[in-house]
């Protein structure tokens, strides 16, 4: 579930163009279908780098998806998703999910061609996010290697005896993704050898081996692989083999969750399956039971909203015959809600004082790198209905001049906008067009003011060049989808400049000129300054057929909205000369001169 920060803008169109129960077993209660929820959700915007694993070069075109929104890597590697709803509730920090796909990339492999090999894994990495971020864009920057590299050994026990038919657990052991279970494969009946190609390169790993009967266990790790490496693992290699013993230390962990973390999924009943790397003791604690209250029911929270408390959504609870496979059933999910399933008291208290989960040795359960830190599950579930976008109008926009501030945007409330609505606006100066920019939401109200010190709202950034926007708005619905645009509603100054006052300041022939002021010149026969209301257009300022009056040879705007004319012959400063200024001068916005001819009509002042 995702919303928009307020895209950032700097001062000035120049610097903007190069820029988330009861107990169904126990009393047989009937369930309460979720409703929609419609808080106003925290939004954060992600932002971040792709690269080679093992080389650090820019992997471009690849494809970055949280779930609702997504973005391709750019010629540097780089990527931007906004309007991503913050994982996070009630003060309880959750993890986003990215999912990152490799077959659109360019360079430095060309995934587009079948024939390229080595070729790049897809690959999902954890974007942790702290509560409440609301405005700053956070950075993740992920690291892919190419599968080229190879391990191959031999499972062997401290006597250096093989020992075929283990079980063999490619782990990823790269900080943050410890644990993550990357393949697994079982070592020959007669020979014990085991081998994993093609794995991914610039990845650190752990092997974690078995038998069958689970009677003896052991690991190894090794360095980080380079491009084409072959890693060996053999028995005479020492410590580097992996061997196994008879003494099991090793922690039970989830290493697969349906629906994954974060997921969207369809409403209706949902099965949420917990598998786990081995079976797990079954005693009075762990089977599944309400009446009890010590029980891992009860120690598995499954909120709705995550607003209520916990443990508060009907849900029943049950395990496979081989325990190692946990199945949560939730009847009736409702549609766009959000759920949470906190396994925190099942977990780790510290790094010695393990889970109250166990293995059937004893082992207490360990953190999943598949879910959360303190092994926390969220996801929701989508079905909303498509908004509607609305219809936008101004009502201050007859209105607006050049010093306008703000601009007022109204529209009829929309059915299913439930999150509200998102504002977009494209910035427009000299024939540039610039792109829409959101710049709130979702607000929730049906009205929205953009003003100068929200977002830079200027319809004269320059003084010599207009500004004009372009706005719309999306309805979004319960899933936080937005609604097609709405009409575009276009902004600028509308308001024509005029000539102040009814005289213009005259220059008497021989006085200092006014347009030529260093060195001090002398002005042969005279000139008059005119004054105008606002910054006037160039061209329509200084062309001379603009001004009807005796022997006016030419136009000069000093200023913005300062106009100078020079005469061909000596003139007198007196009110009874006079120019007719034409209404085929315009502002900066293009709005032509305002008035009567009797208006336009000015006078020279001595």
């Amino acid at each position: 579930m995702l919303k928009v920060i307020p895209g950032a803008r700097q001062a000035g169109w120049l610097s903007q163009m190069l820029i988330i129960a009861s107990l169904l077993a126990a009393c047989g209660s009937s369930i309460p279908t979720p409703s929609s929820s419609t808080d106003t959700p925290i939004t954060v915007t992600l932002q971040g780098q792709l690269t080679d694993a093992v080389t650090g070069e820019a992997i471009v075109g690849a494809t970055i998806d949280i779930g609702l929104k997504s973005a391709v890597t750019d010629a540097n590697g780089h990527y931007e998703i906004g309007n991503v709803l913050a994982n996070s509730d009630g003060g309880v920090s959750r993890d986003y999910q990215a999912t990152i796909t490799l077959t659109g990339v360019s360079s430095p492999v060309d995934m587009t061609s079948t024939a390229t090999l080595p070729r790049y894994p897809d690959r999902k990495f954890a974007m942790p996010e702290p509560p409440n971020t609301t405005t700053s864009a956070t950075t993740h920057d992920f690291k892919v290697g190419k599968l080229s590299a190879t391990i191959r050994g031999v499972v062997g026990d401290s006597g250096l005896l093989t020992i075929g038919g283990a079980i063999v657990e490619l782990q990823d052991n790269t900080t943050g993704m410890a644990g993550n279970v990357v393949r697994t494969a079982t070592s020959d009946a007669v020979t014990a050898e085991y081998i994993f190609s093609n794995i991914e390169a610039g990845v650190a790993y752990k092997l974690v081996g078995r038998t069958s009967d689970g009677s003896m266990q052991g690991d190894v790790t090794t360095m980080t692989l380079s491009d084409n490496q072959t890693l060996e693992l053999l028995l005479n290699n020492g410590s580097a083999a992996l061997i196994l013993s008879g003494t099991d230390t090793y922690s039970p962990r989830i290493i697969t969750v349906t629906p994954e973390n974060n997921a969207d999924v369809a409403p209706g009943a949902l099965d949420v399956v917990f598998v786990f790397n081995e079976p797990i003791r079954q005693n009075s604690y762990s089977i599944p039971n309400p009446s009890v209250l010590d029980n891992i029911y009860h120690d598995i929270n499954v909120s709705y909203g995550g607003l209520k408390a916990a443990g508060n959504y009907a849900h029943t609870m049950s395990w496979n015959a081989t325990f190692d496979t946990l199945t949560i059933n939730l009847p009736d999910t409702g549609t766009s809600s959000k759920f949470t399933i906190d396994l925190s008291l099942l977990s780790p208290v510290s790094v010695s004082i393990l889970g109250k989960l166990k293995d059937n040795a004893g082992n207490g359960l360990e953190n999943s790198p598949v879910l959360t830190a303190g092994n926390l599950l969220a996801f929701t579930t989508n079905g909303g209905v498509l908004a509607a976008p609305p219809v936008i109008l101004s009502p201050n926009a007859p209105g607006l001049d050049r010093d306008a501030t703000s601009v007022a945007l109204d529209w009829q409330p929309v059915l299913g906008a439930t999150k509200g609505y998102n504002i977009y606006r494209s910035a427009r100066m000299s024939g540039v067009v610039g792109p829409f920019i959101q710049i709130a939401g979702p607000v929730t109200s049906s009205t929205y003011t953009d003003t100068f010190a929200l977002s830079g709202f200027n319809l004269l950034p320059y003084m010599e060049i207009a500004q004009s926007y372009v706005y719309r708005v999306t309805s979004v619905n319960s899933d936080l989808i937005e609604s097609a645009p709405s009409n575009e509603l276009l902004i600028l100054d509308v308001i024509p400049p005029s000539a102040v006052g009814t005289a213009g300041i005259c220059v008497a022939p021989g006085g200092n000129s006014l347009t030529v002021i260093n060195p001090v010149t002398v002005t042969a026969n005279g000139q008059v300054q005119f004054t105008f209301s606002e910054p006037l257009d160039v061209i329509s300022a200084e062309t001379l057929g603009n001004y009807t009056g005796a022997n006016v040879s030419a136009a000069k705007l000093t200023t913005p909205t300062t106009v100078v004319l020079d005469f061909s012959a000596p003139i007198t400063c007196a009110n009874t000369n006079t120019v007719i200024v034409d209404v085929g001068i315009t502002d900066v916005a293009g709005n032509a001169l305002t008035g009567s001819v009797a208006q336009r009509t000015l006078t020279y002042m001595p």
